[in-house]
């Protein structure tokens, strides 16, 4: 670590924000303080504008001016004059230095900088020892924020057993392999919902979930009327913590259970796809389908297209479904839409964020 330390003692000595000077220009593309991500420690232009010169470049990061979270360096490379070089051109060695903090820690498992406020300086130094470029500058990042429950509202009244949605960490949307941890419990009277999610004993806890809804149904566990439950997620990626939801709690007032297994049996809710593939359903008078809305959609954005049957169907003909957060168990009566039996039909739903989802099905008498 001494060759670490020494680095960040050098910081210390200079005291500024915002450093370029020398022979060798170094142009990073620093961050605009959203999420930094390791890619992003290549993003650099390095531009000689003197004689040929040999050295390698060195990369360090300080968080809040005092604590190293990182230093790596380059392989040998020779600038010829007037050479311009990218970081991503440039062979860098495989070992990176870090340091002993938790921006340290999270940035070596996650790739990803946590908040906070840092010093980025890229420096080109000659095989002599003479420093012959260098760009610092201190970047406040936001980084990532932590998951957002979604659905049931906080303090909401619910007569159905919900799906329980949530939405990804903050500034993670391309980040694969997130992982949920999802935990709910039963509040008693008059408890707090935090202190009732670290005492009480899970009513449901599941870990390793890579969706952002779980339907909470009868055969995970029995609502009781009157009673009020608490919920939180956590979210992690290869081991490292991404943050944890705030605590909502919901209260569950309609006496009846509306999860009867008897229904189940009858009537089946077809599930729409983000994909269209070989299989479809039958909808024998109506088609039954279910559709997930995370985004607070007020009303269902939707057409009917047929397959292999006769017509169109407008869509001032088609039914108005008003729309509540979370799943949505829906209904369309084909007979009354005149849907030629023994005919399929494609059924397109489009949310507000542009992306469409599909349902084949064969209309039946």
């Amino acid at each position: 670590m001494s060759k670490l330390k020494n680095i960040f003692v050098l910081f210390l000595l200079l005291q500024v924000s915002n450093i370029a000077t020398g022979q060798v220009e170094i142009t990073p593309n620093y961050p605009d303080g959203g999420l930094f991500t390791a890619h992003q420690l290549y993003d650099v232009m390095v531009i000689n504008s003197g004689a040929p010169v040999k050295g390698y470049l060195e990369v360090t990061i300080m968080l809040n001016g005092i604590e190293p979270v990182l230093s790596m360096t380059s392989f040998g490379v020779t600038l010829d004059a007037g050479m311009v070089v990218s970081g991503y051109d440039i062979k860098w060695q495989q070992s990176i230095e870090y340091g002993t903090n938790d921006a340290s820690f999270g940035f070596r498992q996650s790739g990803l900088l946590p908040s906070g406020r840092y010093i980025f300086c890229y420096r080109f130094i000659a095989f002599n020892g003479s420093m012959l470029g260098q760009s610092c500058q201190e970047i406040s990042i936001s980084g990532f924020g932590p998951p957002e429950l979604v659905f049931p509202y906080d303090r909401a009244e619910l007569n159905t057993y919900p799906v329980l949605t949530w939405s990804p960490p903050a500034l993670t949307s391309s980040m694969k392999g997130i992982k949920y941890h999802l935990k709910l419990v039963h509040l008693e009277e008059g408890q707090n919902p935090s202190l009732g999610l670290a005492q009480n004993f899970p009513m449901l806890e599941l870990r390793g979930l890579r969706e952002t809804h779980v339907l909470f149904s009868s055969d995970v566990g029995r609502l009781v009327e009157g009673e009020k439950y608490a919920w939180q997620i956590d979210a992690s990626v290869d081991g490292f913590n991404l943050g944890r939801s705030s605590i909502w709690s919901f209260k569950f007032v309609d006496k009846r259970i509306t999860e009867s297994k008897e229904l189940d049996k009858v009537i089946s809710y077809n599930r729409v796809r983000s994909v269209r593939d070989s299989k479809y359903c039958l909808a024998k008078q109506a088609l039954f389908f279910s559709y997930l809305n995370k985004y607070d959609e007020k009303i269902l954005d939707y057409s009917i297209s047929p397959i292999s049957g006769k017509g169109v169907i407008k869509k001032d003909e088609l039914p108005i479904f008003e729309l509540l957060p979370g799943l949505n168990q829906l209904n369309l009566d084909c007979k009354r839409l005149g849907l030629e039996e023994e005919a399929m039909y494609l059924l397109t739903i489009r949310n507000k964020k542009g992306a469409s989802f599909y349902l084949e099905f064969k209309a039946l008498p």
